[in-house]
């Protein structure tokens, strides 16, 4: 088998839908207004045991108040709370050019 007839047999093996237990959205609940829609603000992927990963730009605004925020998982429909928000060292929220 050549390598290109080994890429393509990969690709047609790929099931992205393999991994939607893994993806949740992180959700920003407005207490004030219970009954107002949530507001995705972006995608987390399970890292480990209780761990996510996402964007630091998605939760950085919520490190004072992370009770305002929520991860569901929309292939089970579970939510949970997040306990803690944790950046990257090397995060800059206002990179300079």
């Amino acid at each position: 088998m050549t390598s290109n007839q080994a890429r393509t047999n990969s690709r047609q093996s790929f099931n992205p839908e393999a991994f939607a237990n893994a993806l949740a959205h992180i959700i920003r609940l407005d207490k004030d207004k219970p009954e107002s829609a949530e507001q995705v603000l972006g995608q987390a992927w399970l890292a480990g045991a209780n761990n996510l990963i996402t964007c630091g730009h998605v939760v950085a605004p919520f490190l004072g108040d992370i009770s305002q925020l929520q991860l569901r998982f929309p292939q089970s429909g579970n939510s949970y709370p997040i306990r803690e928000i944790r950046l990257h060292p090397s995060y800059n929220s206002d990179p300079q050019p």
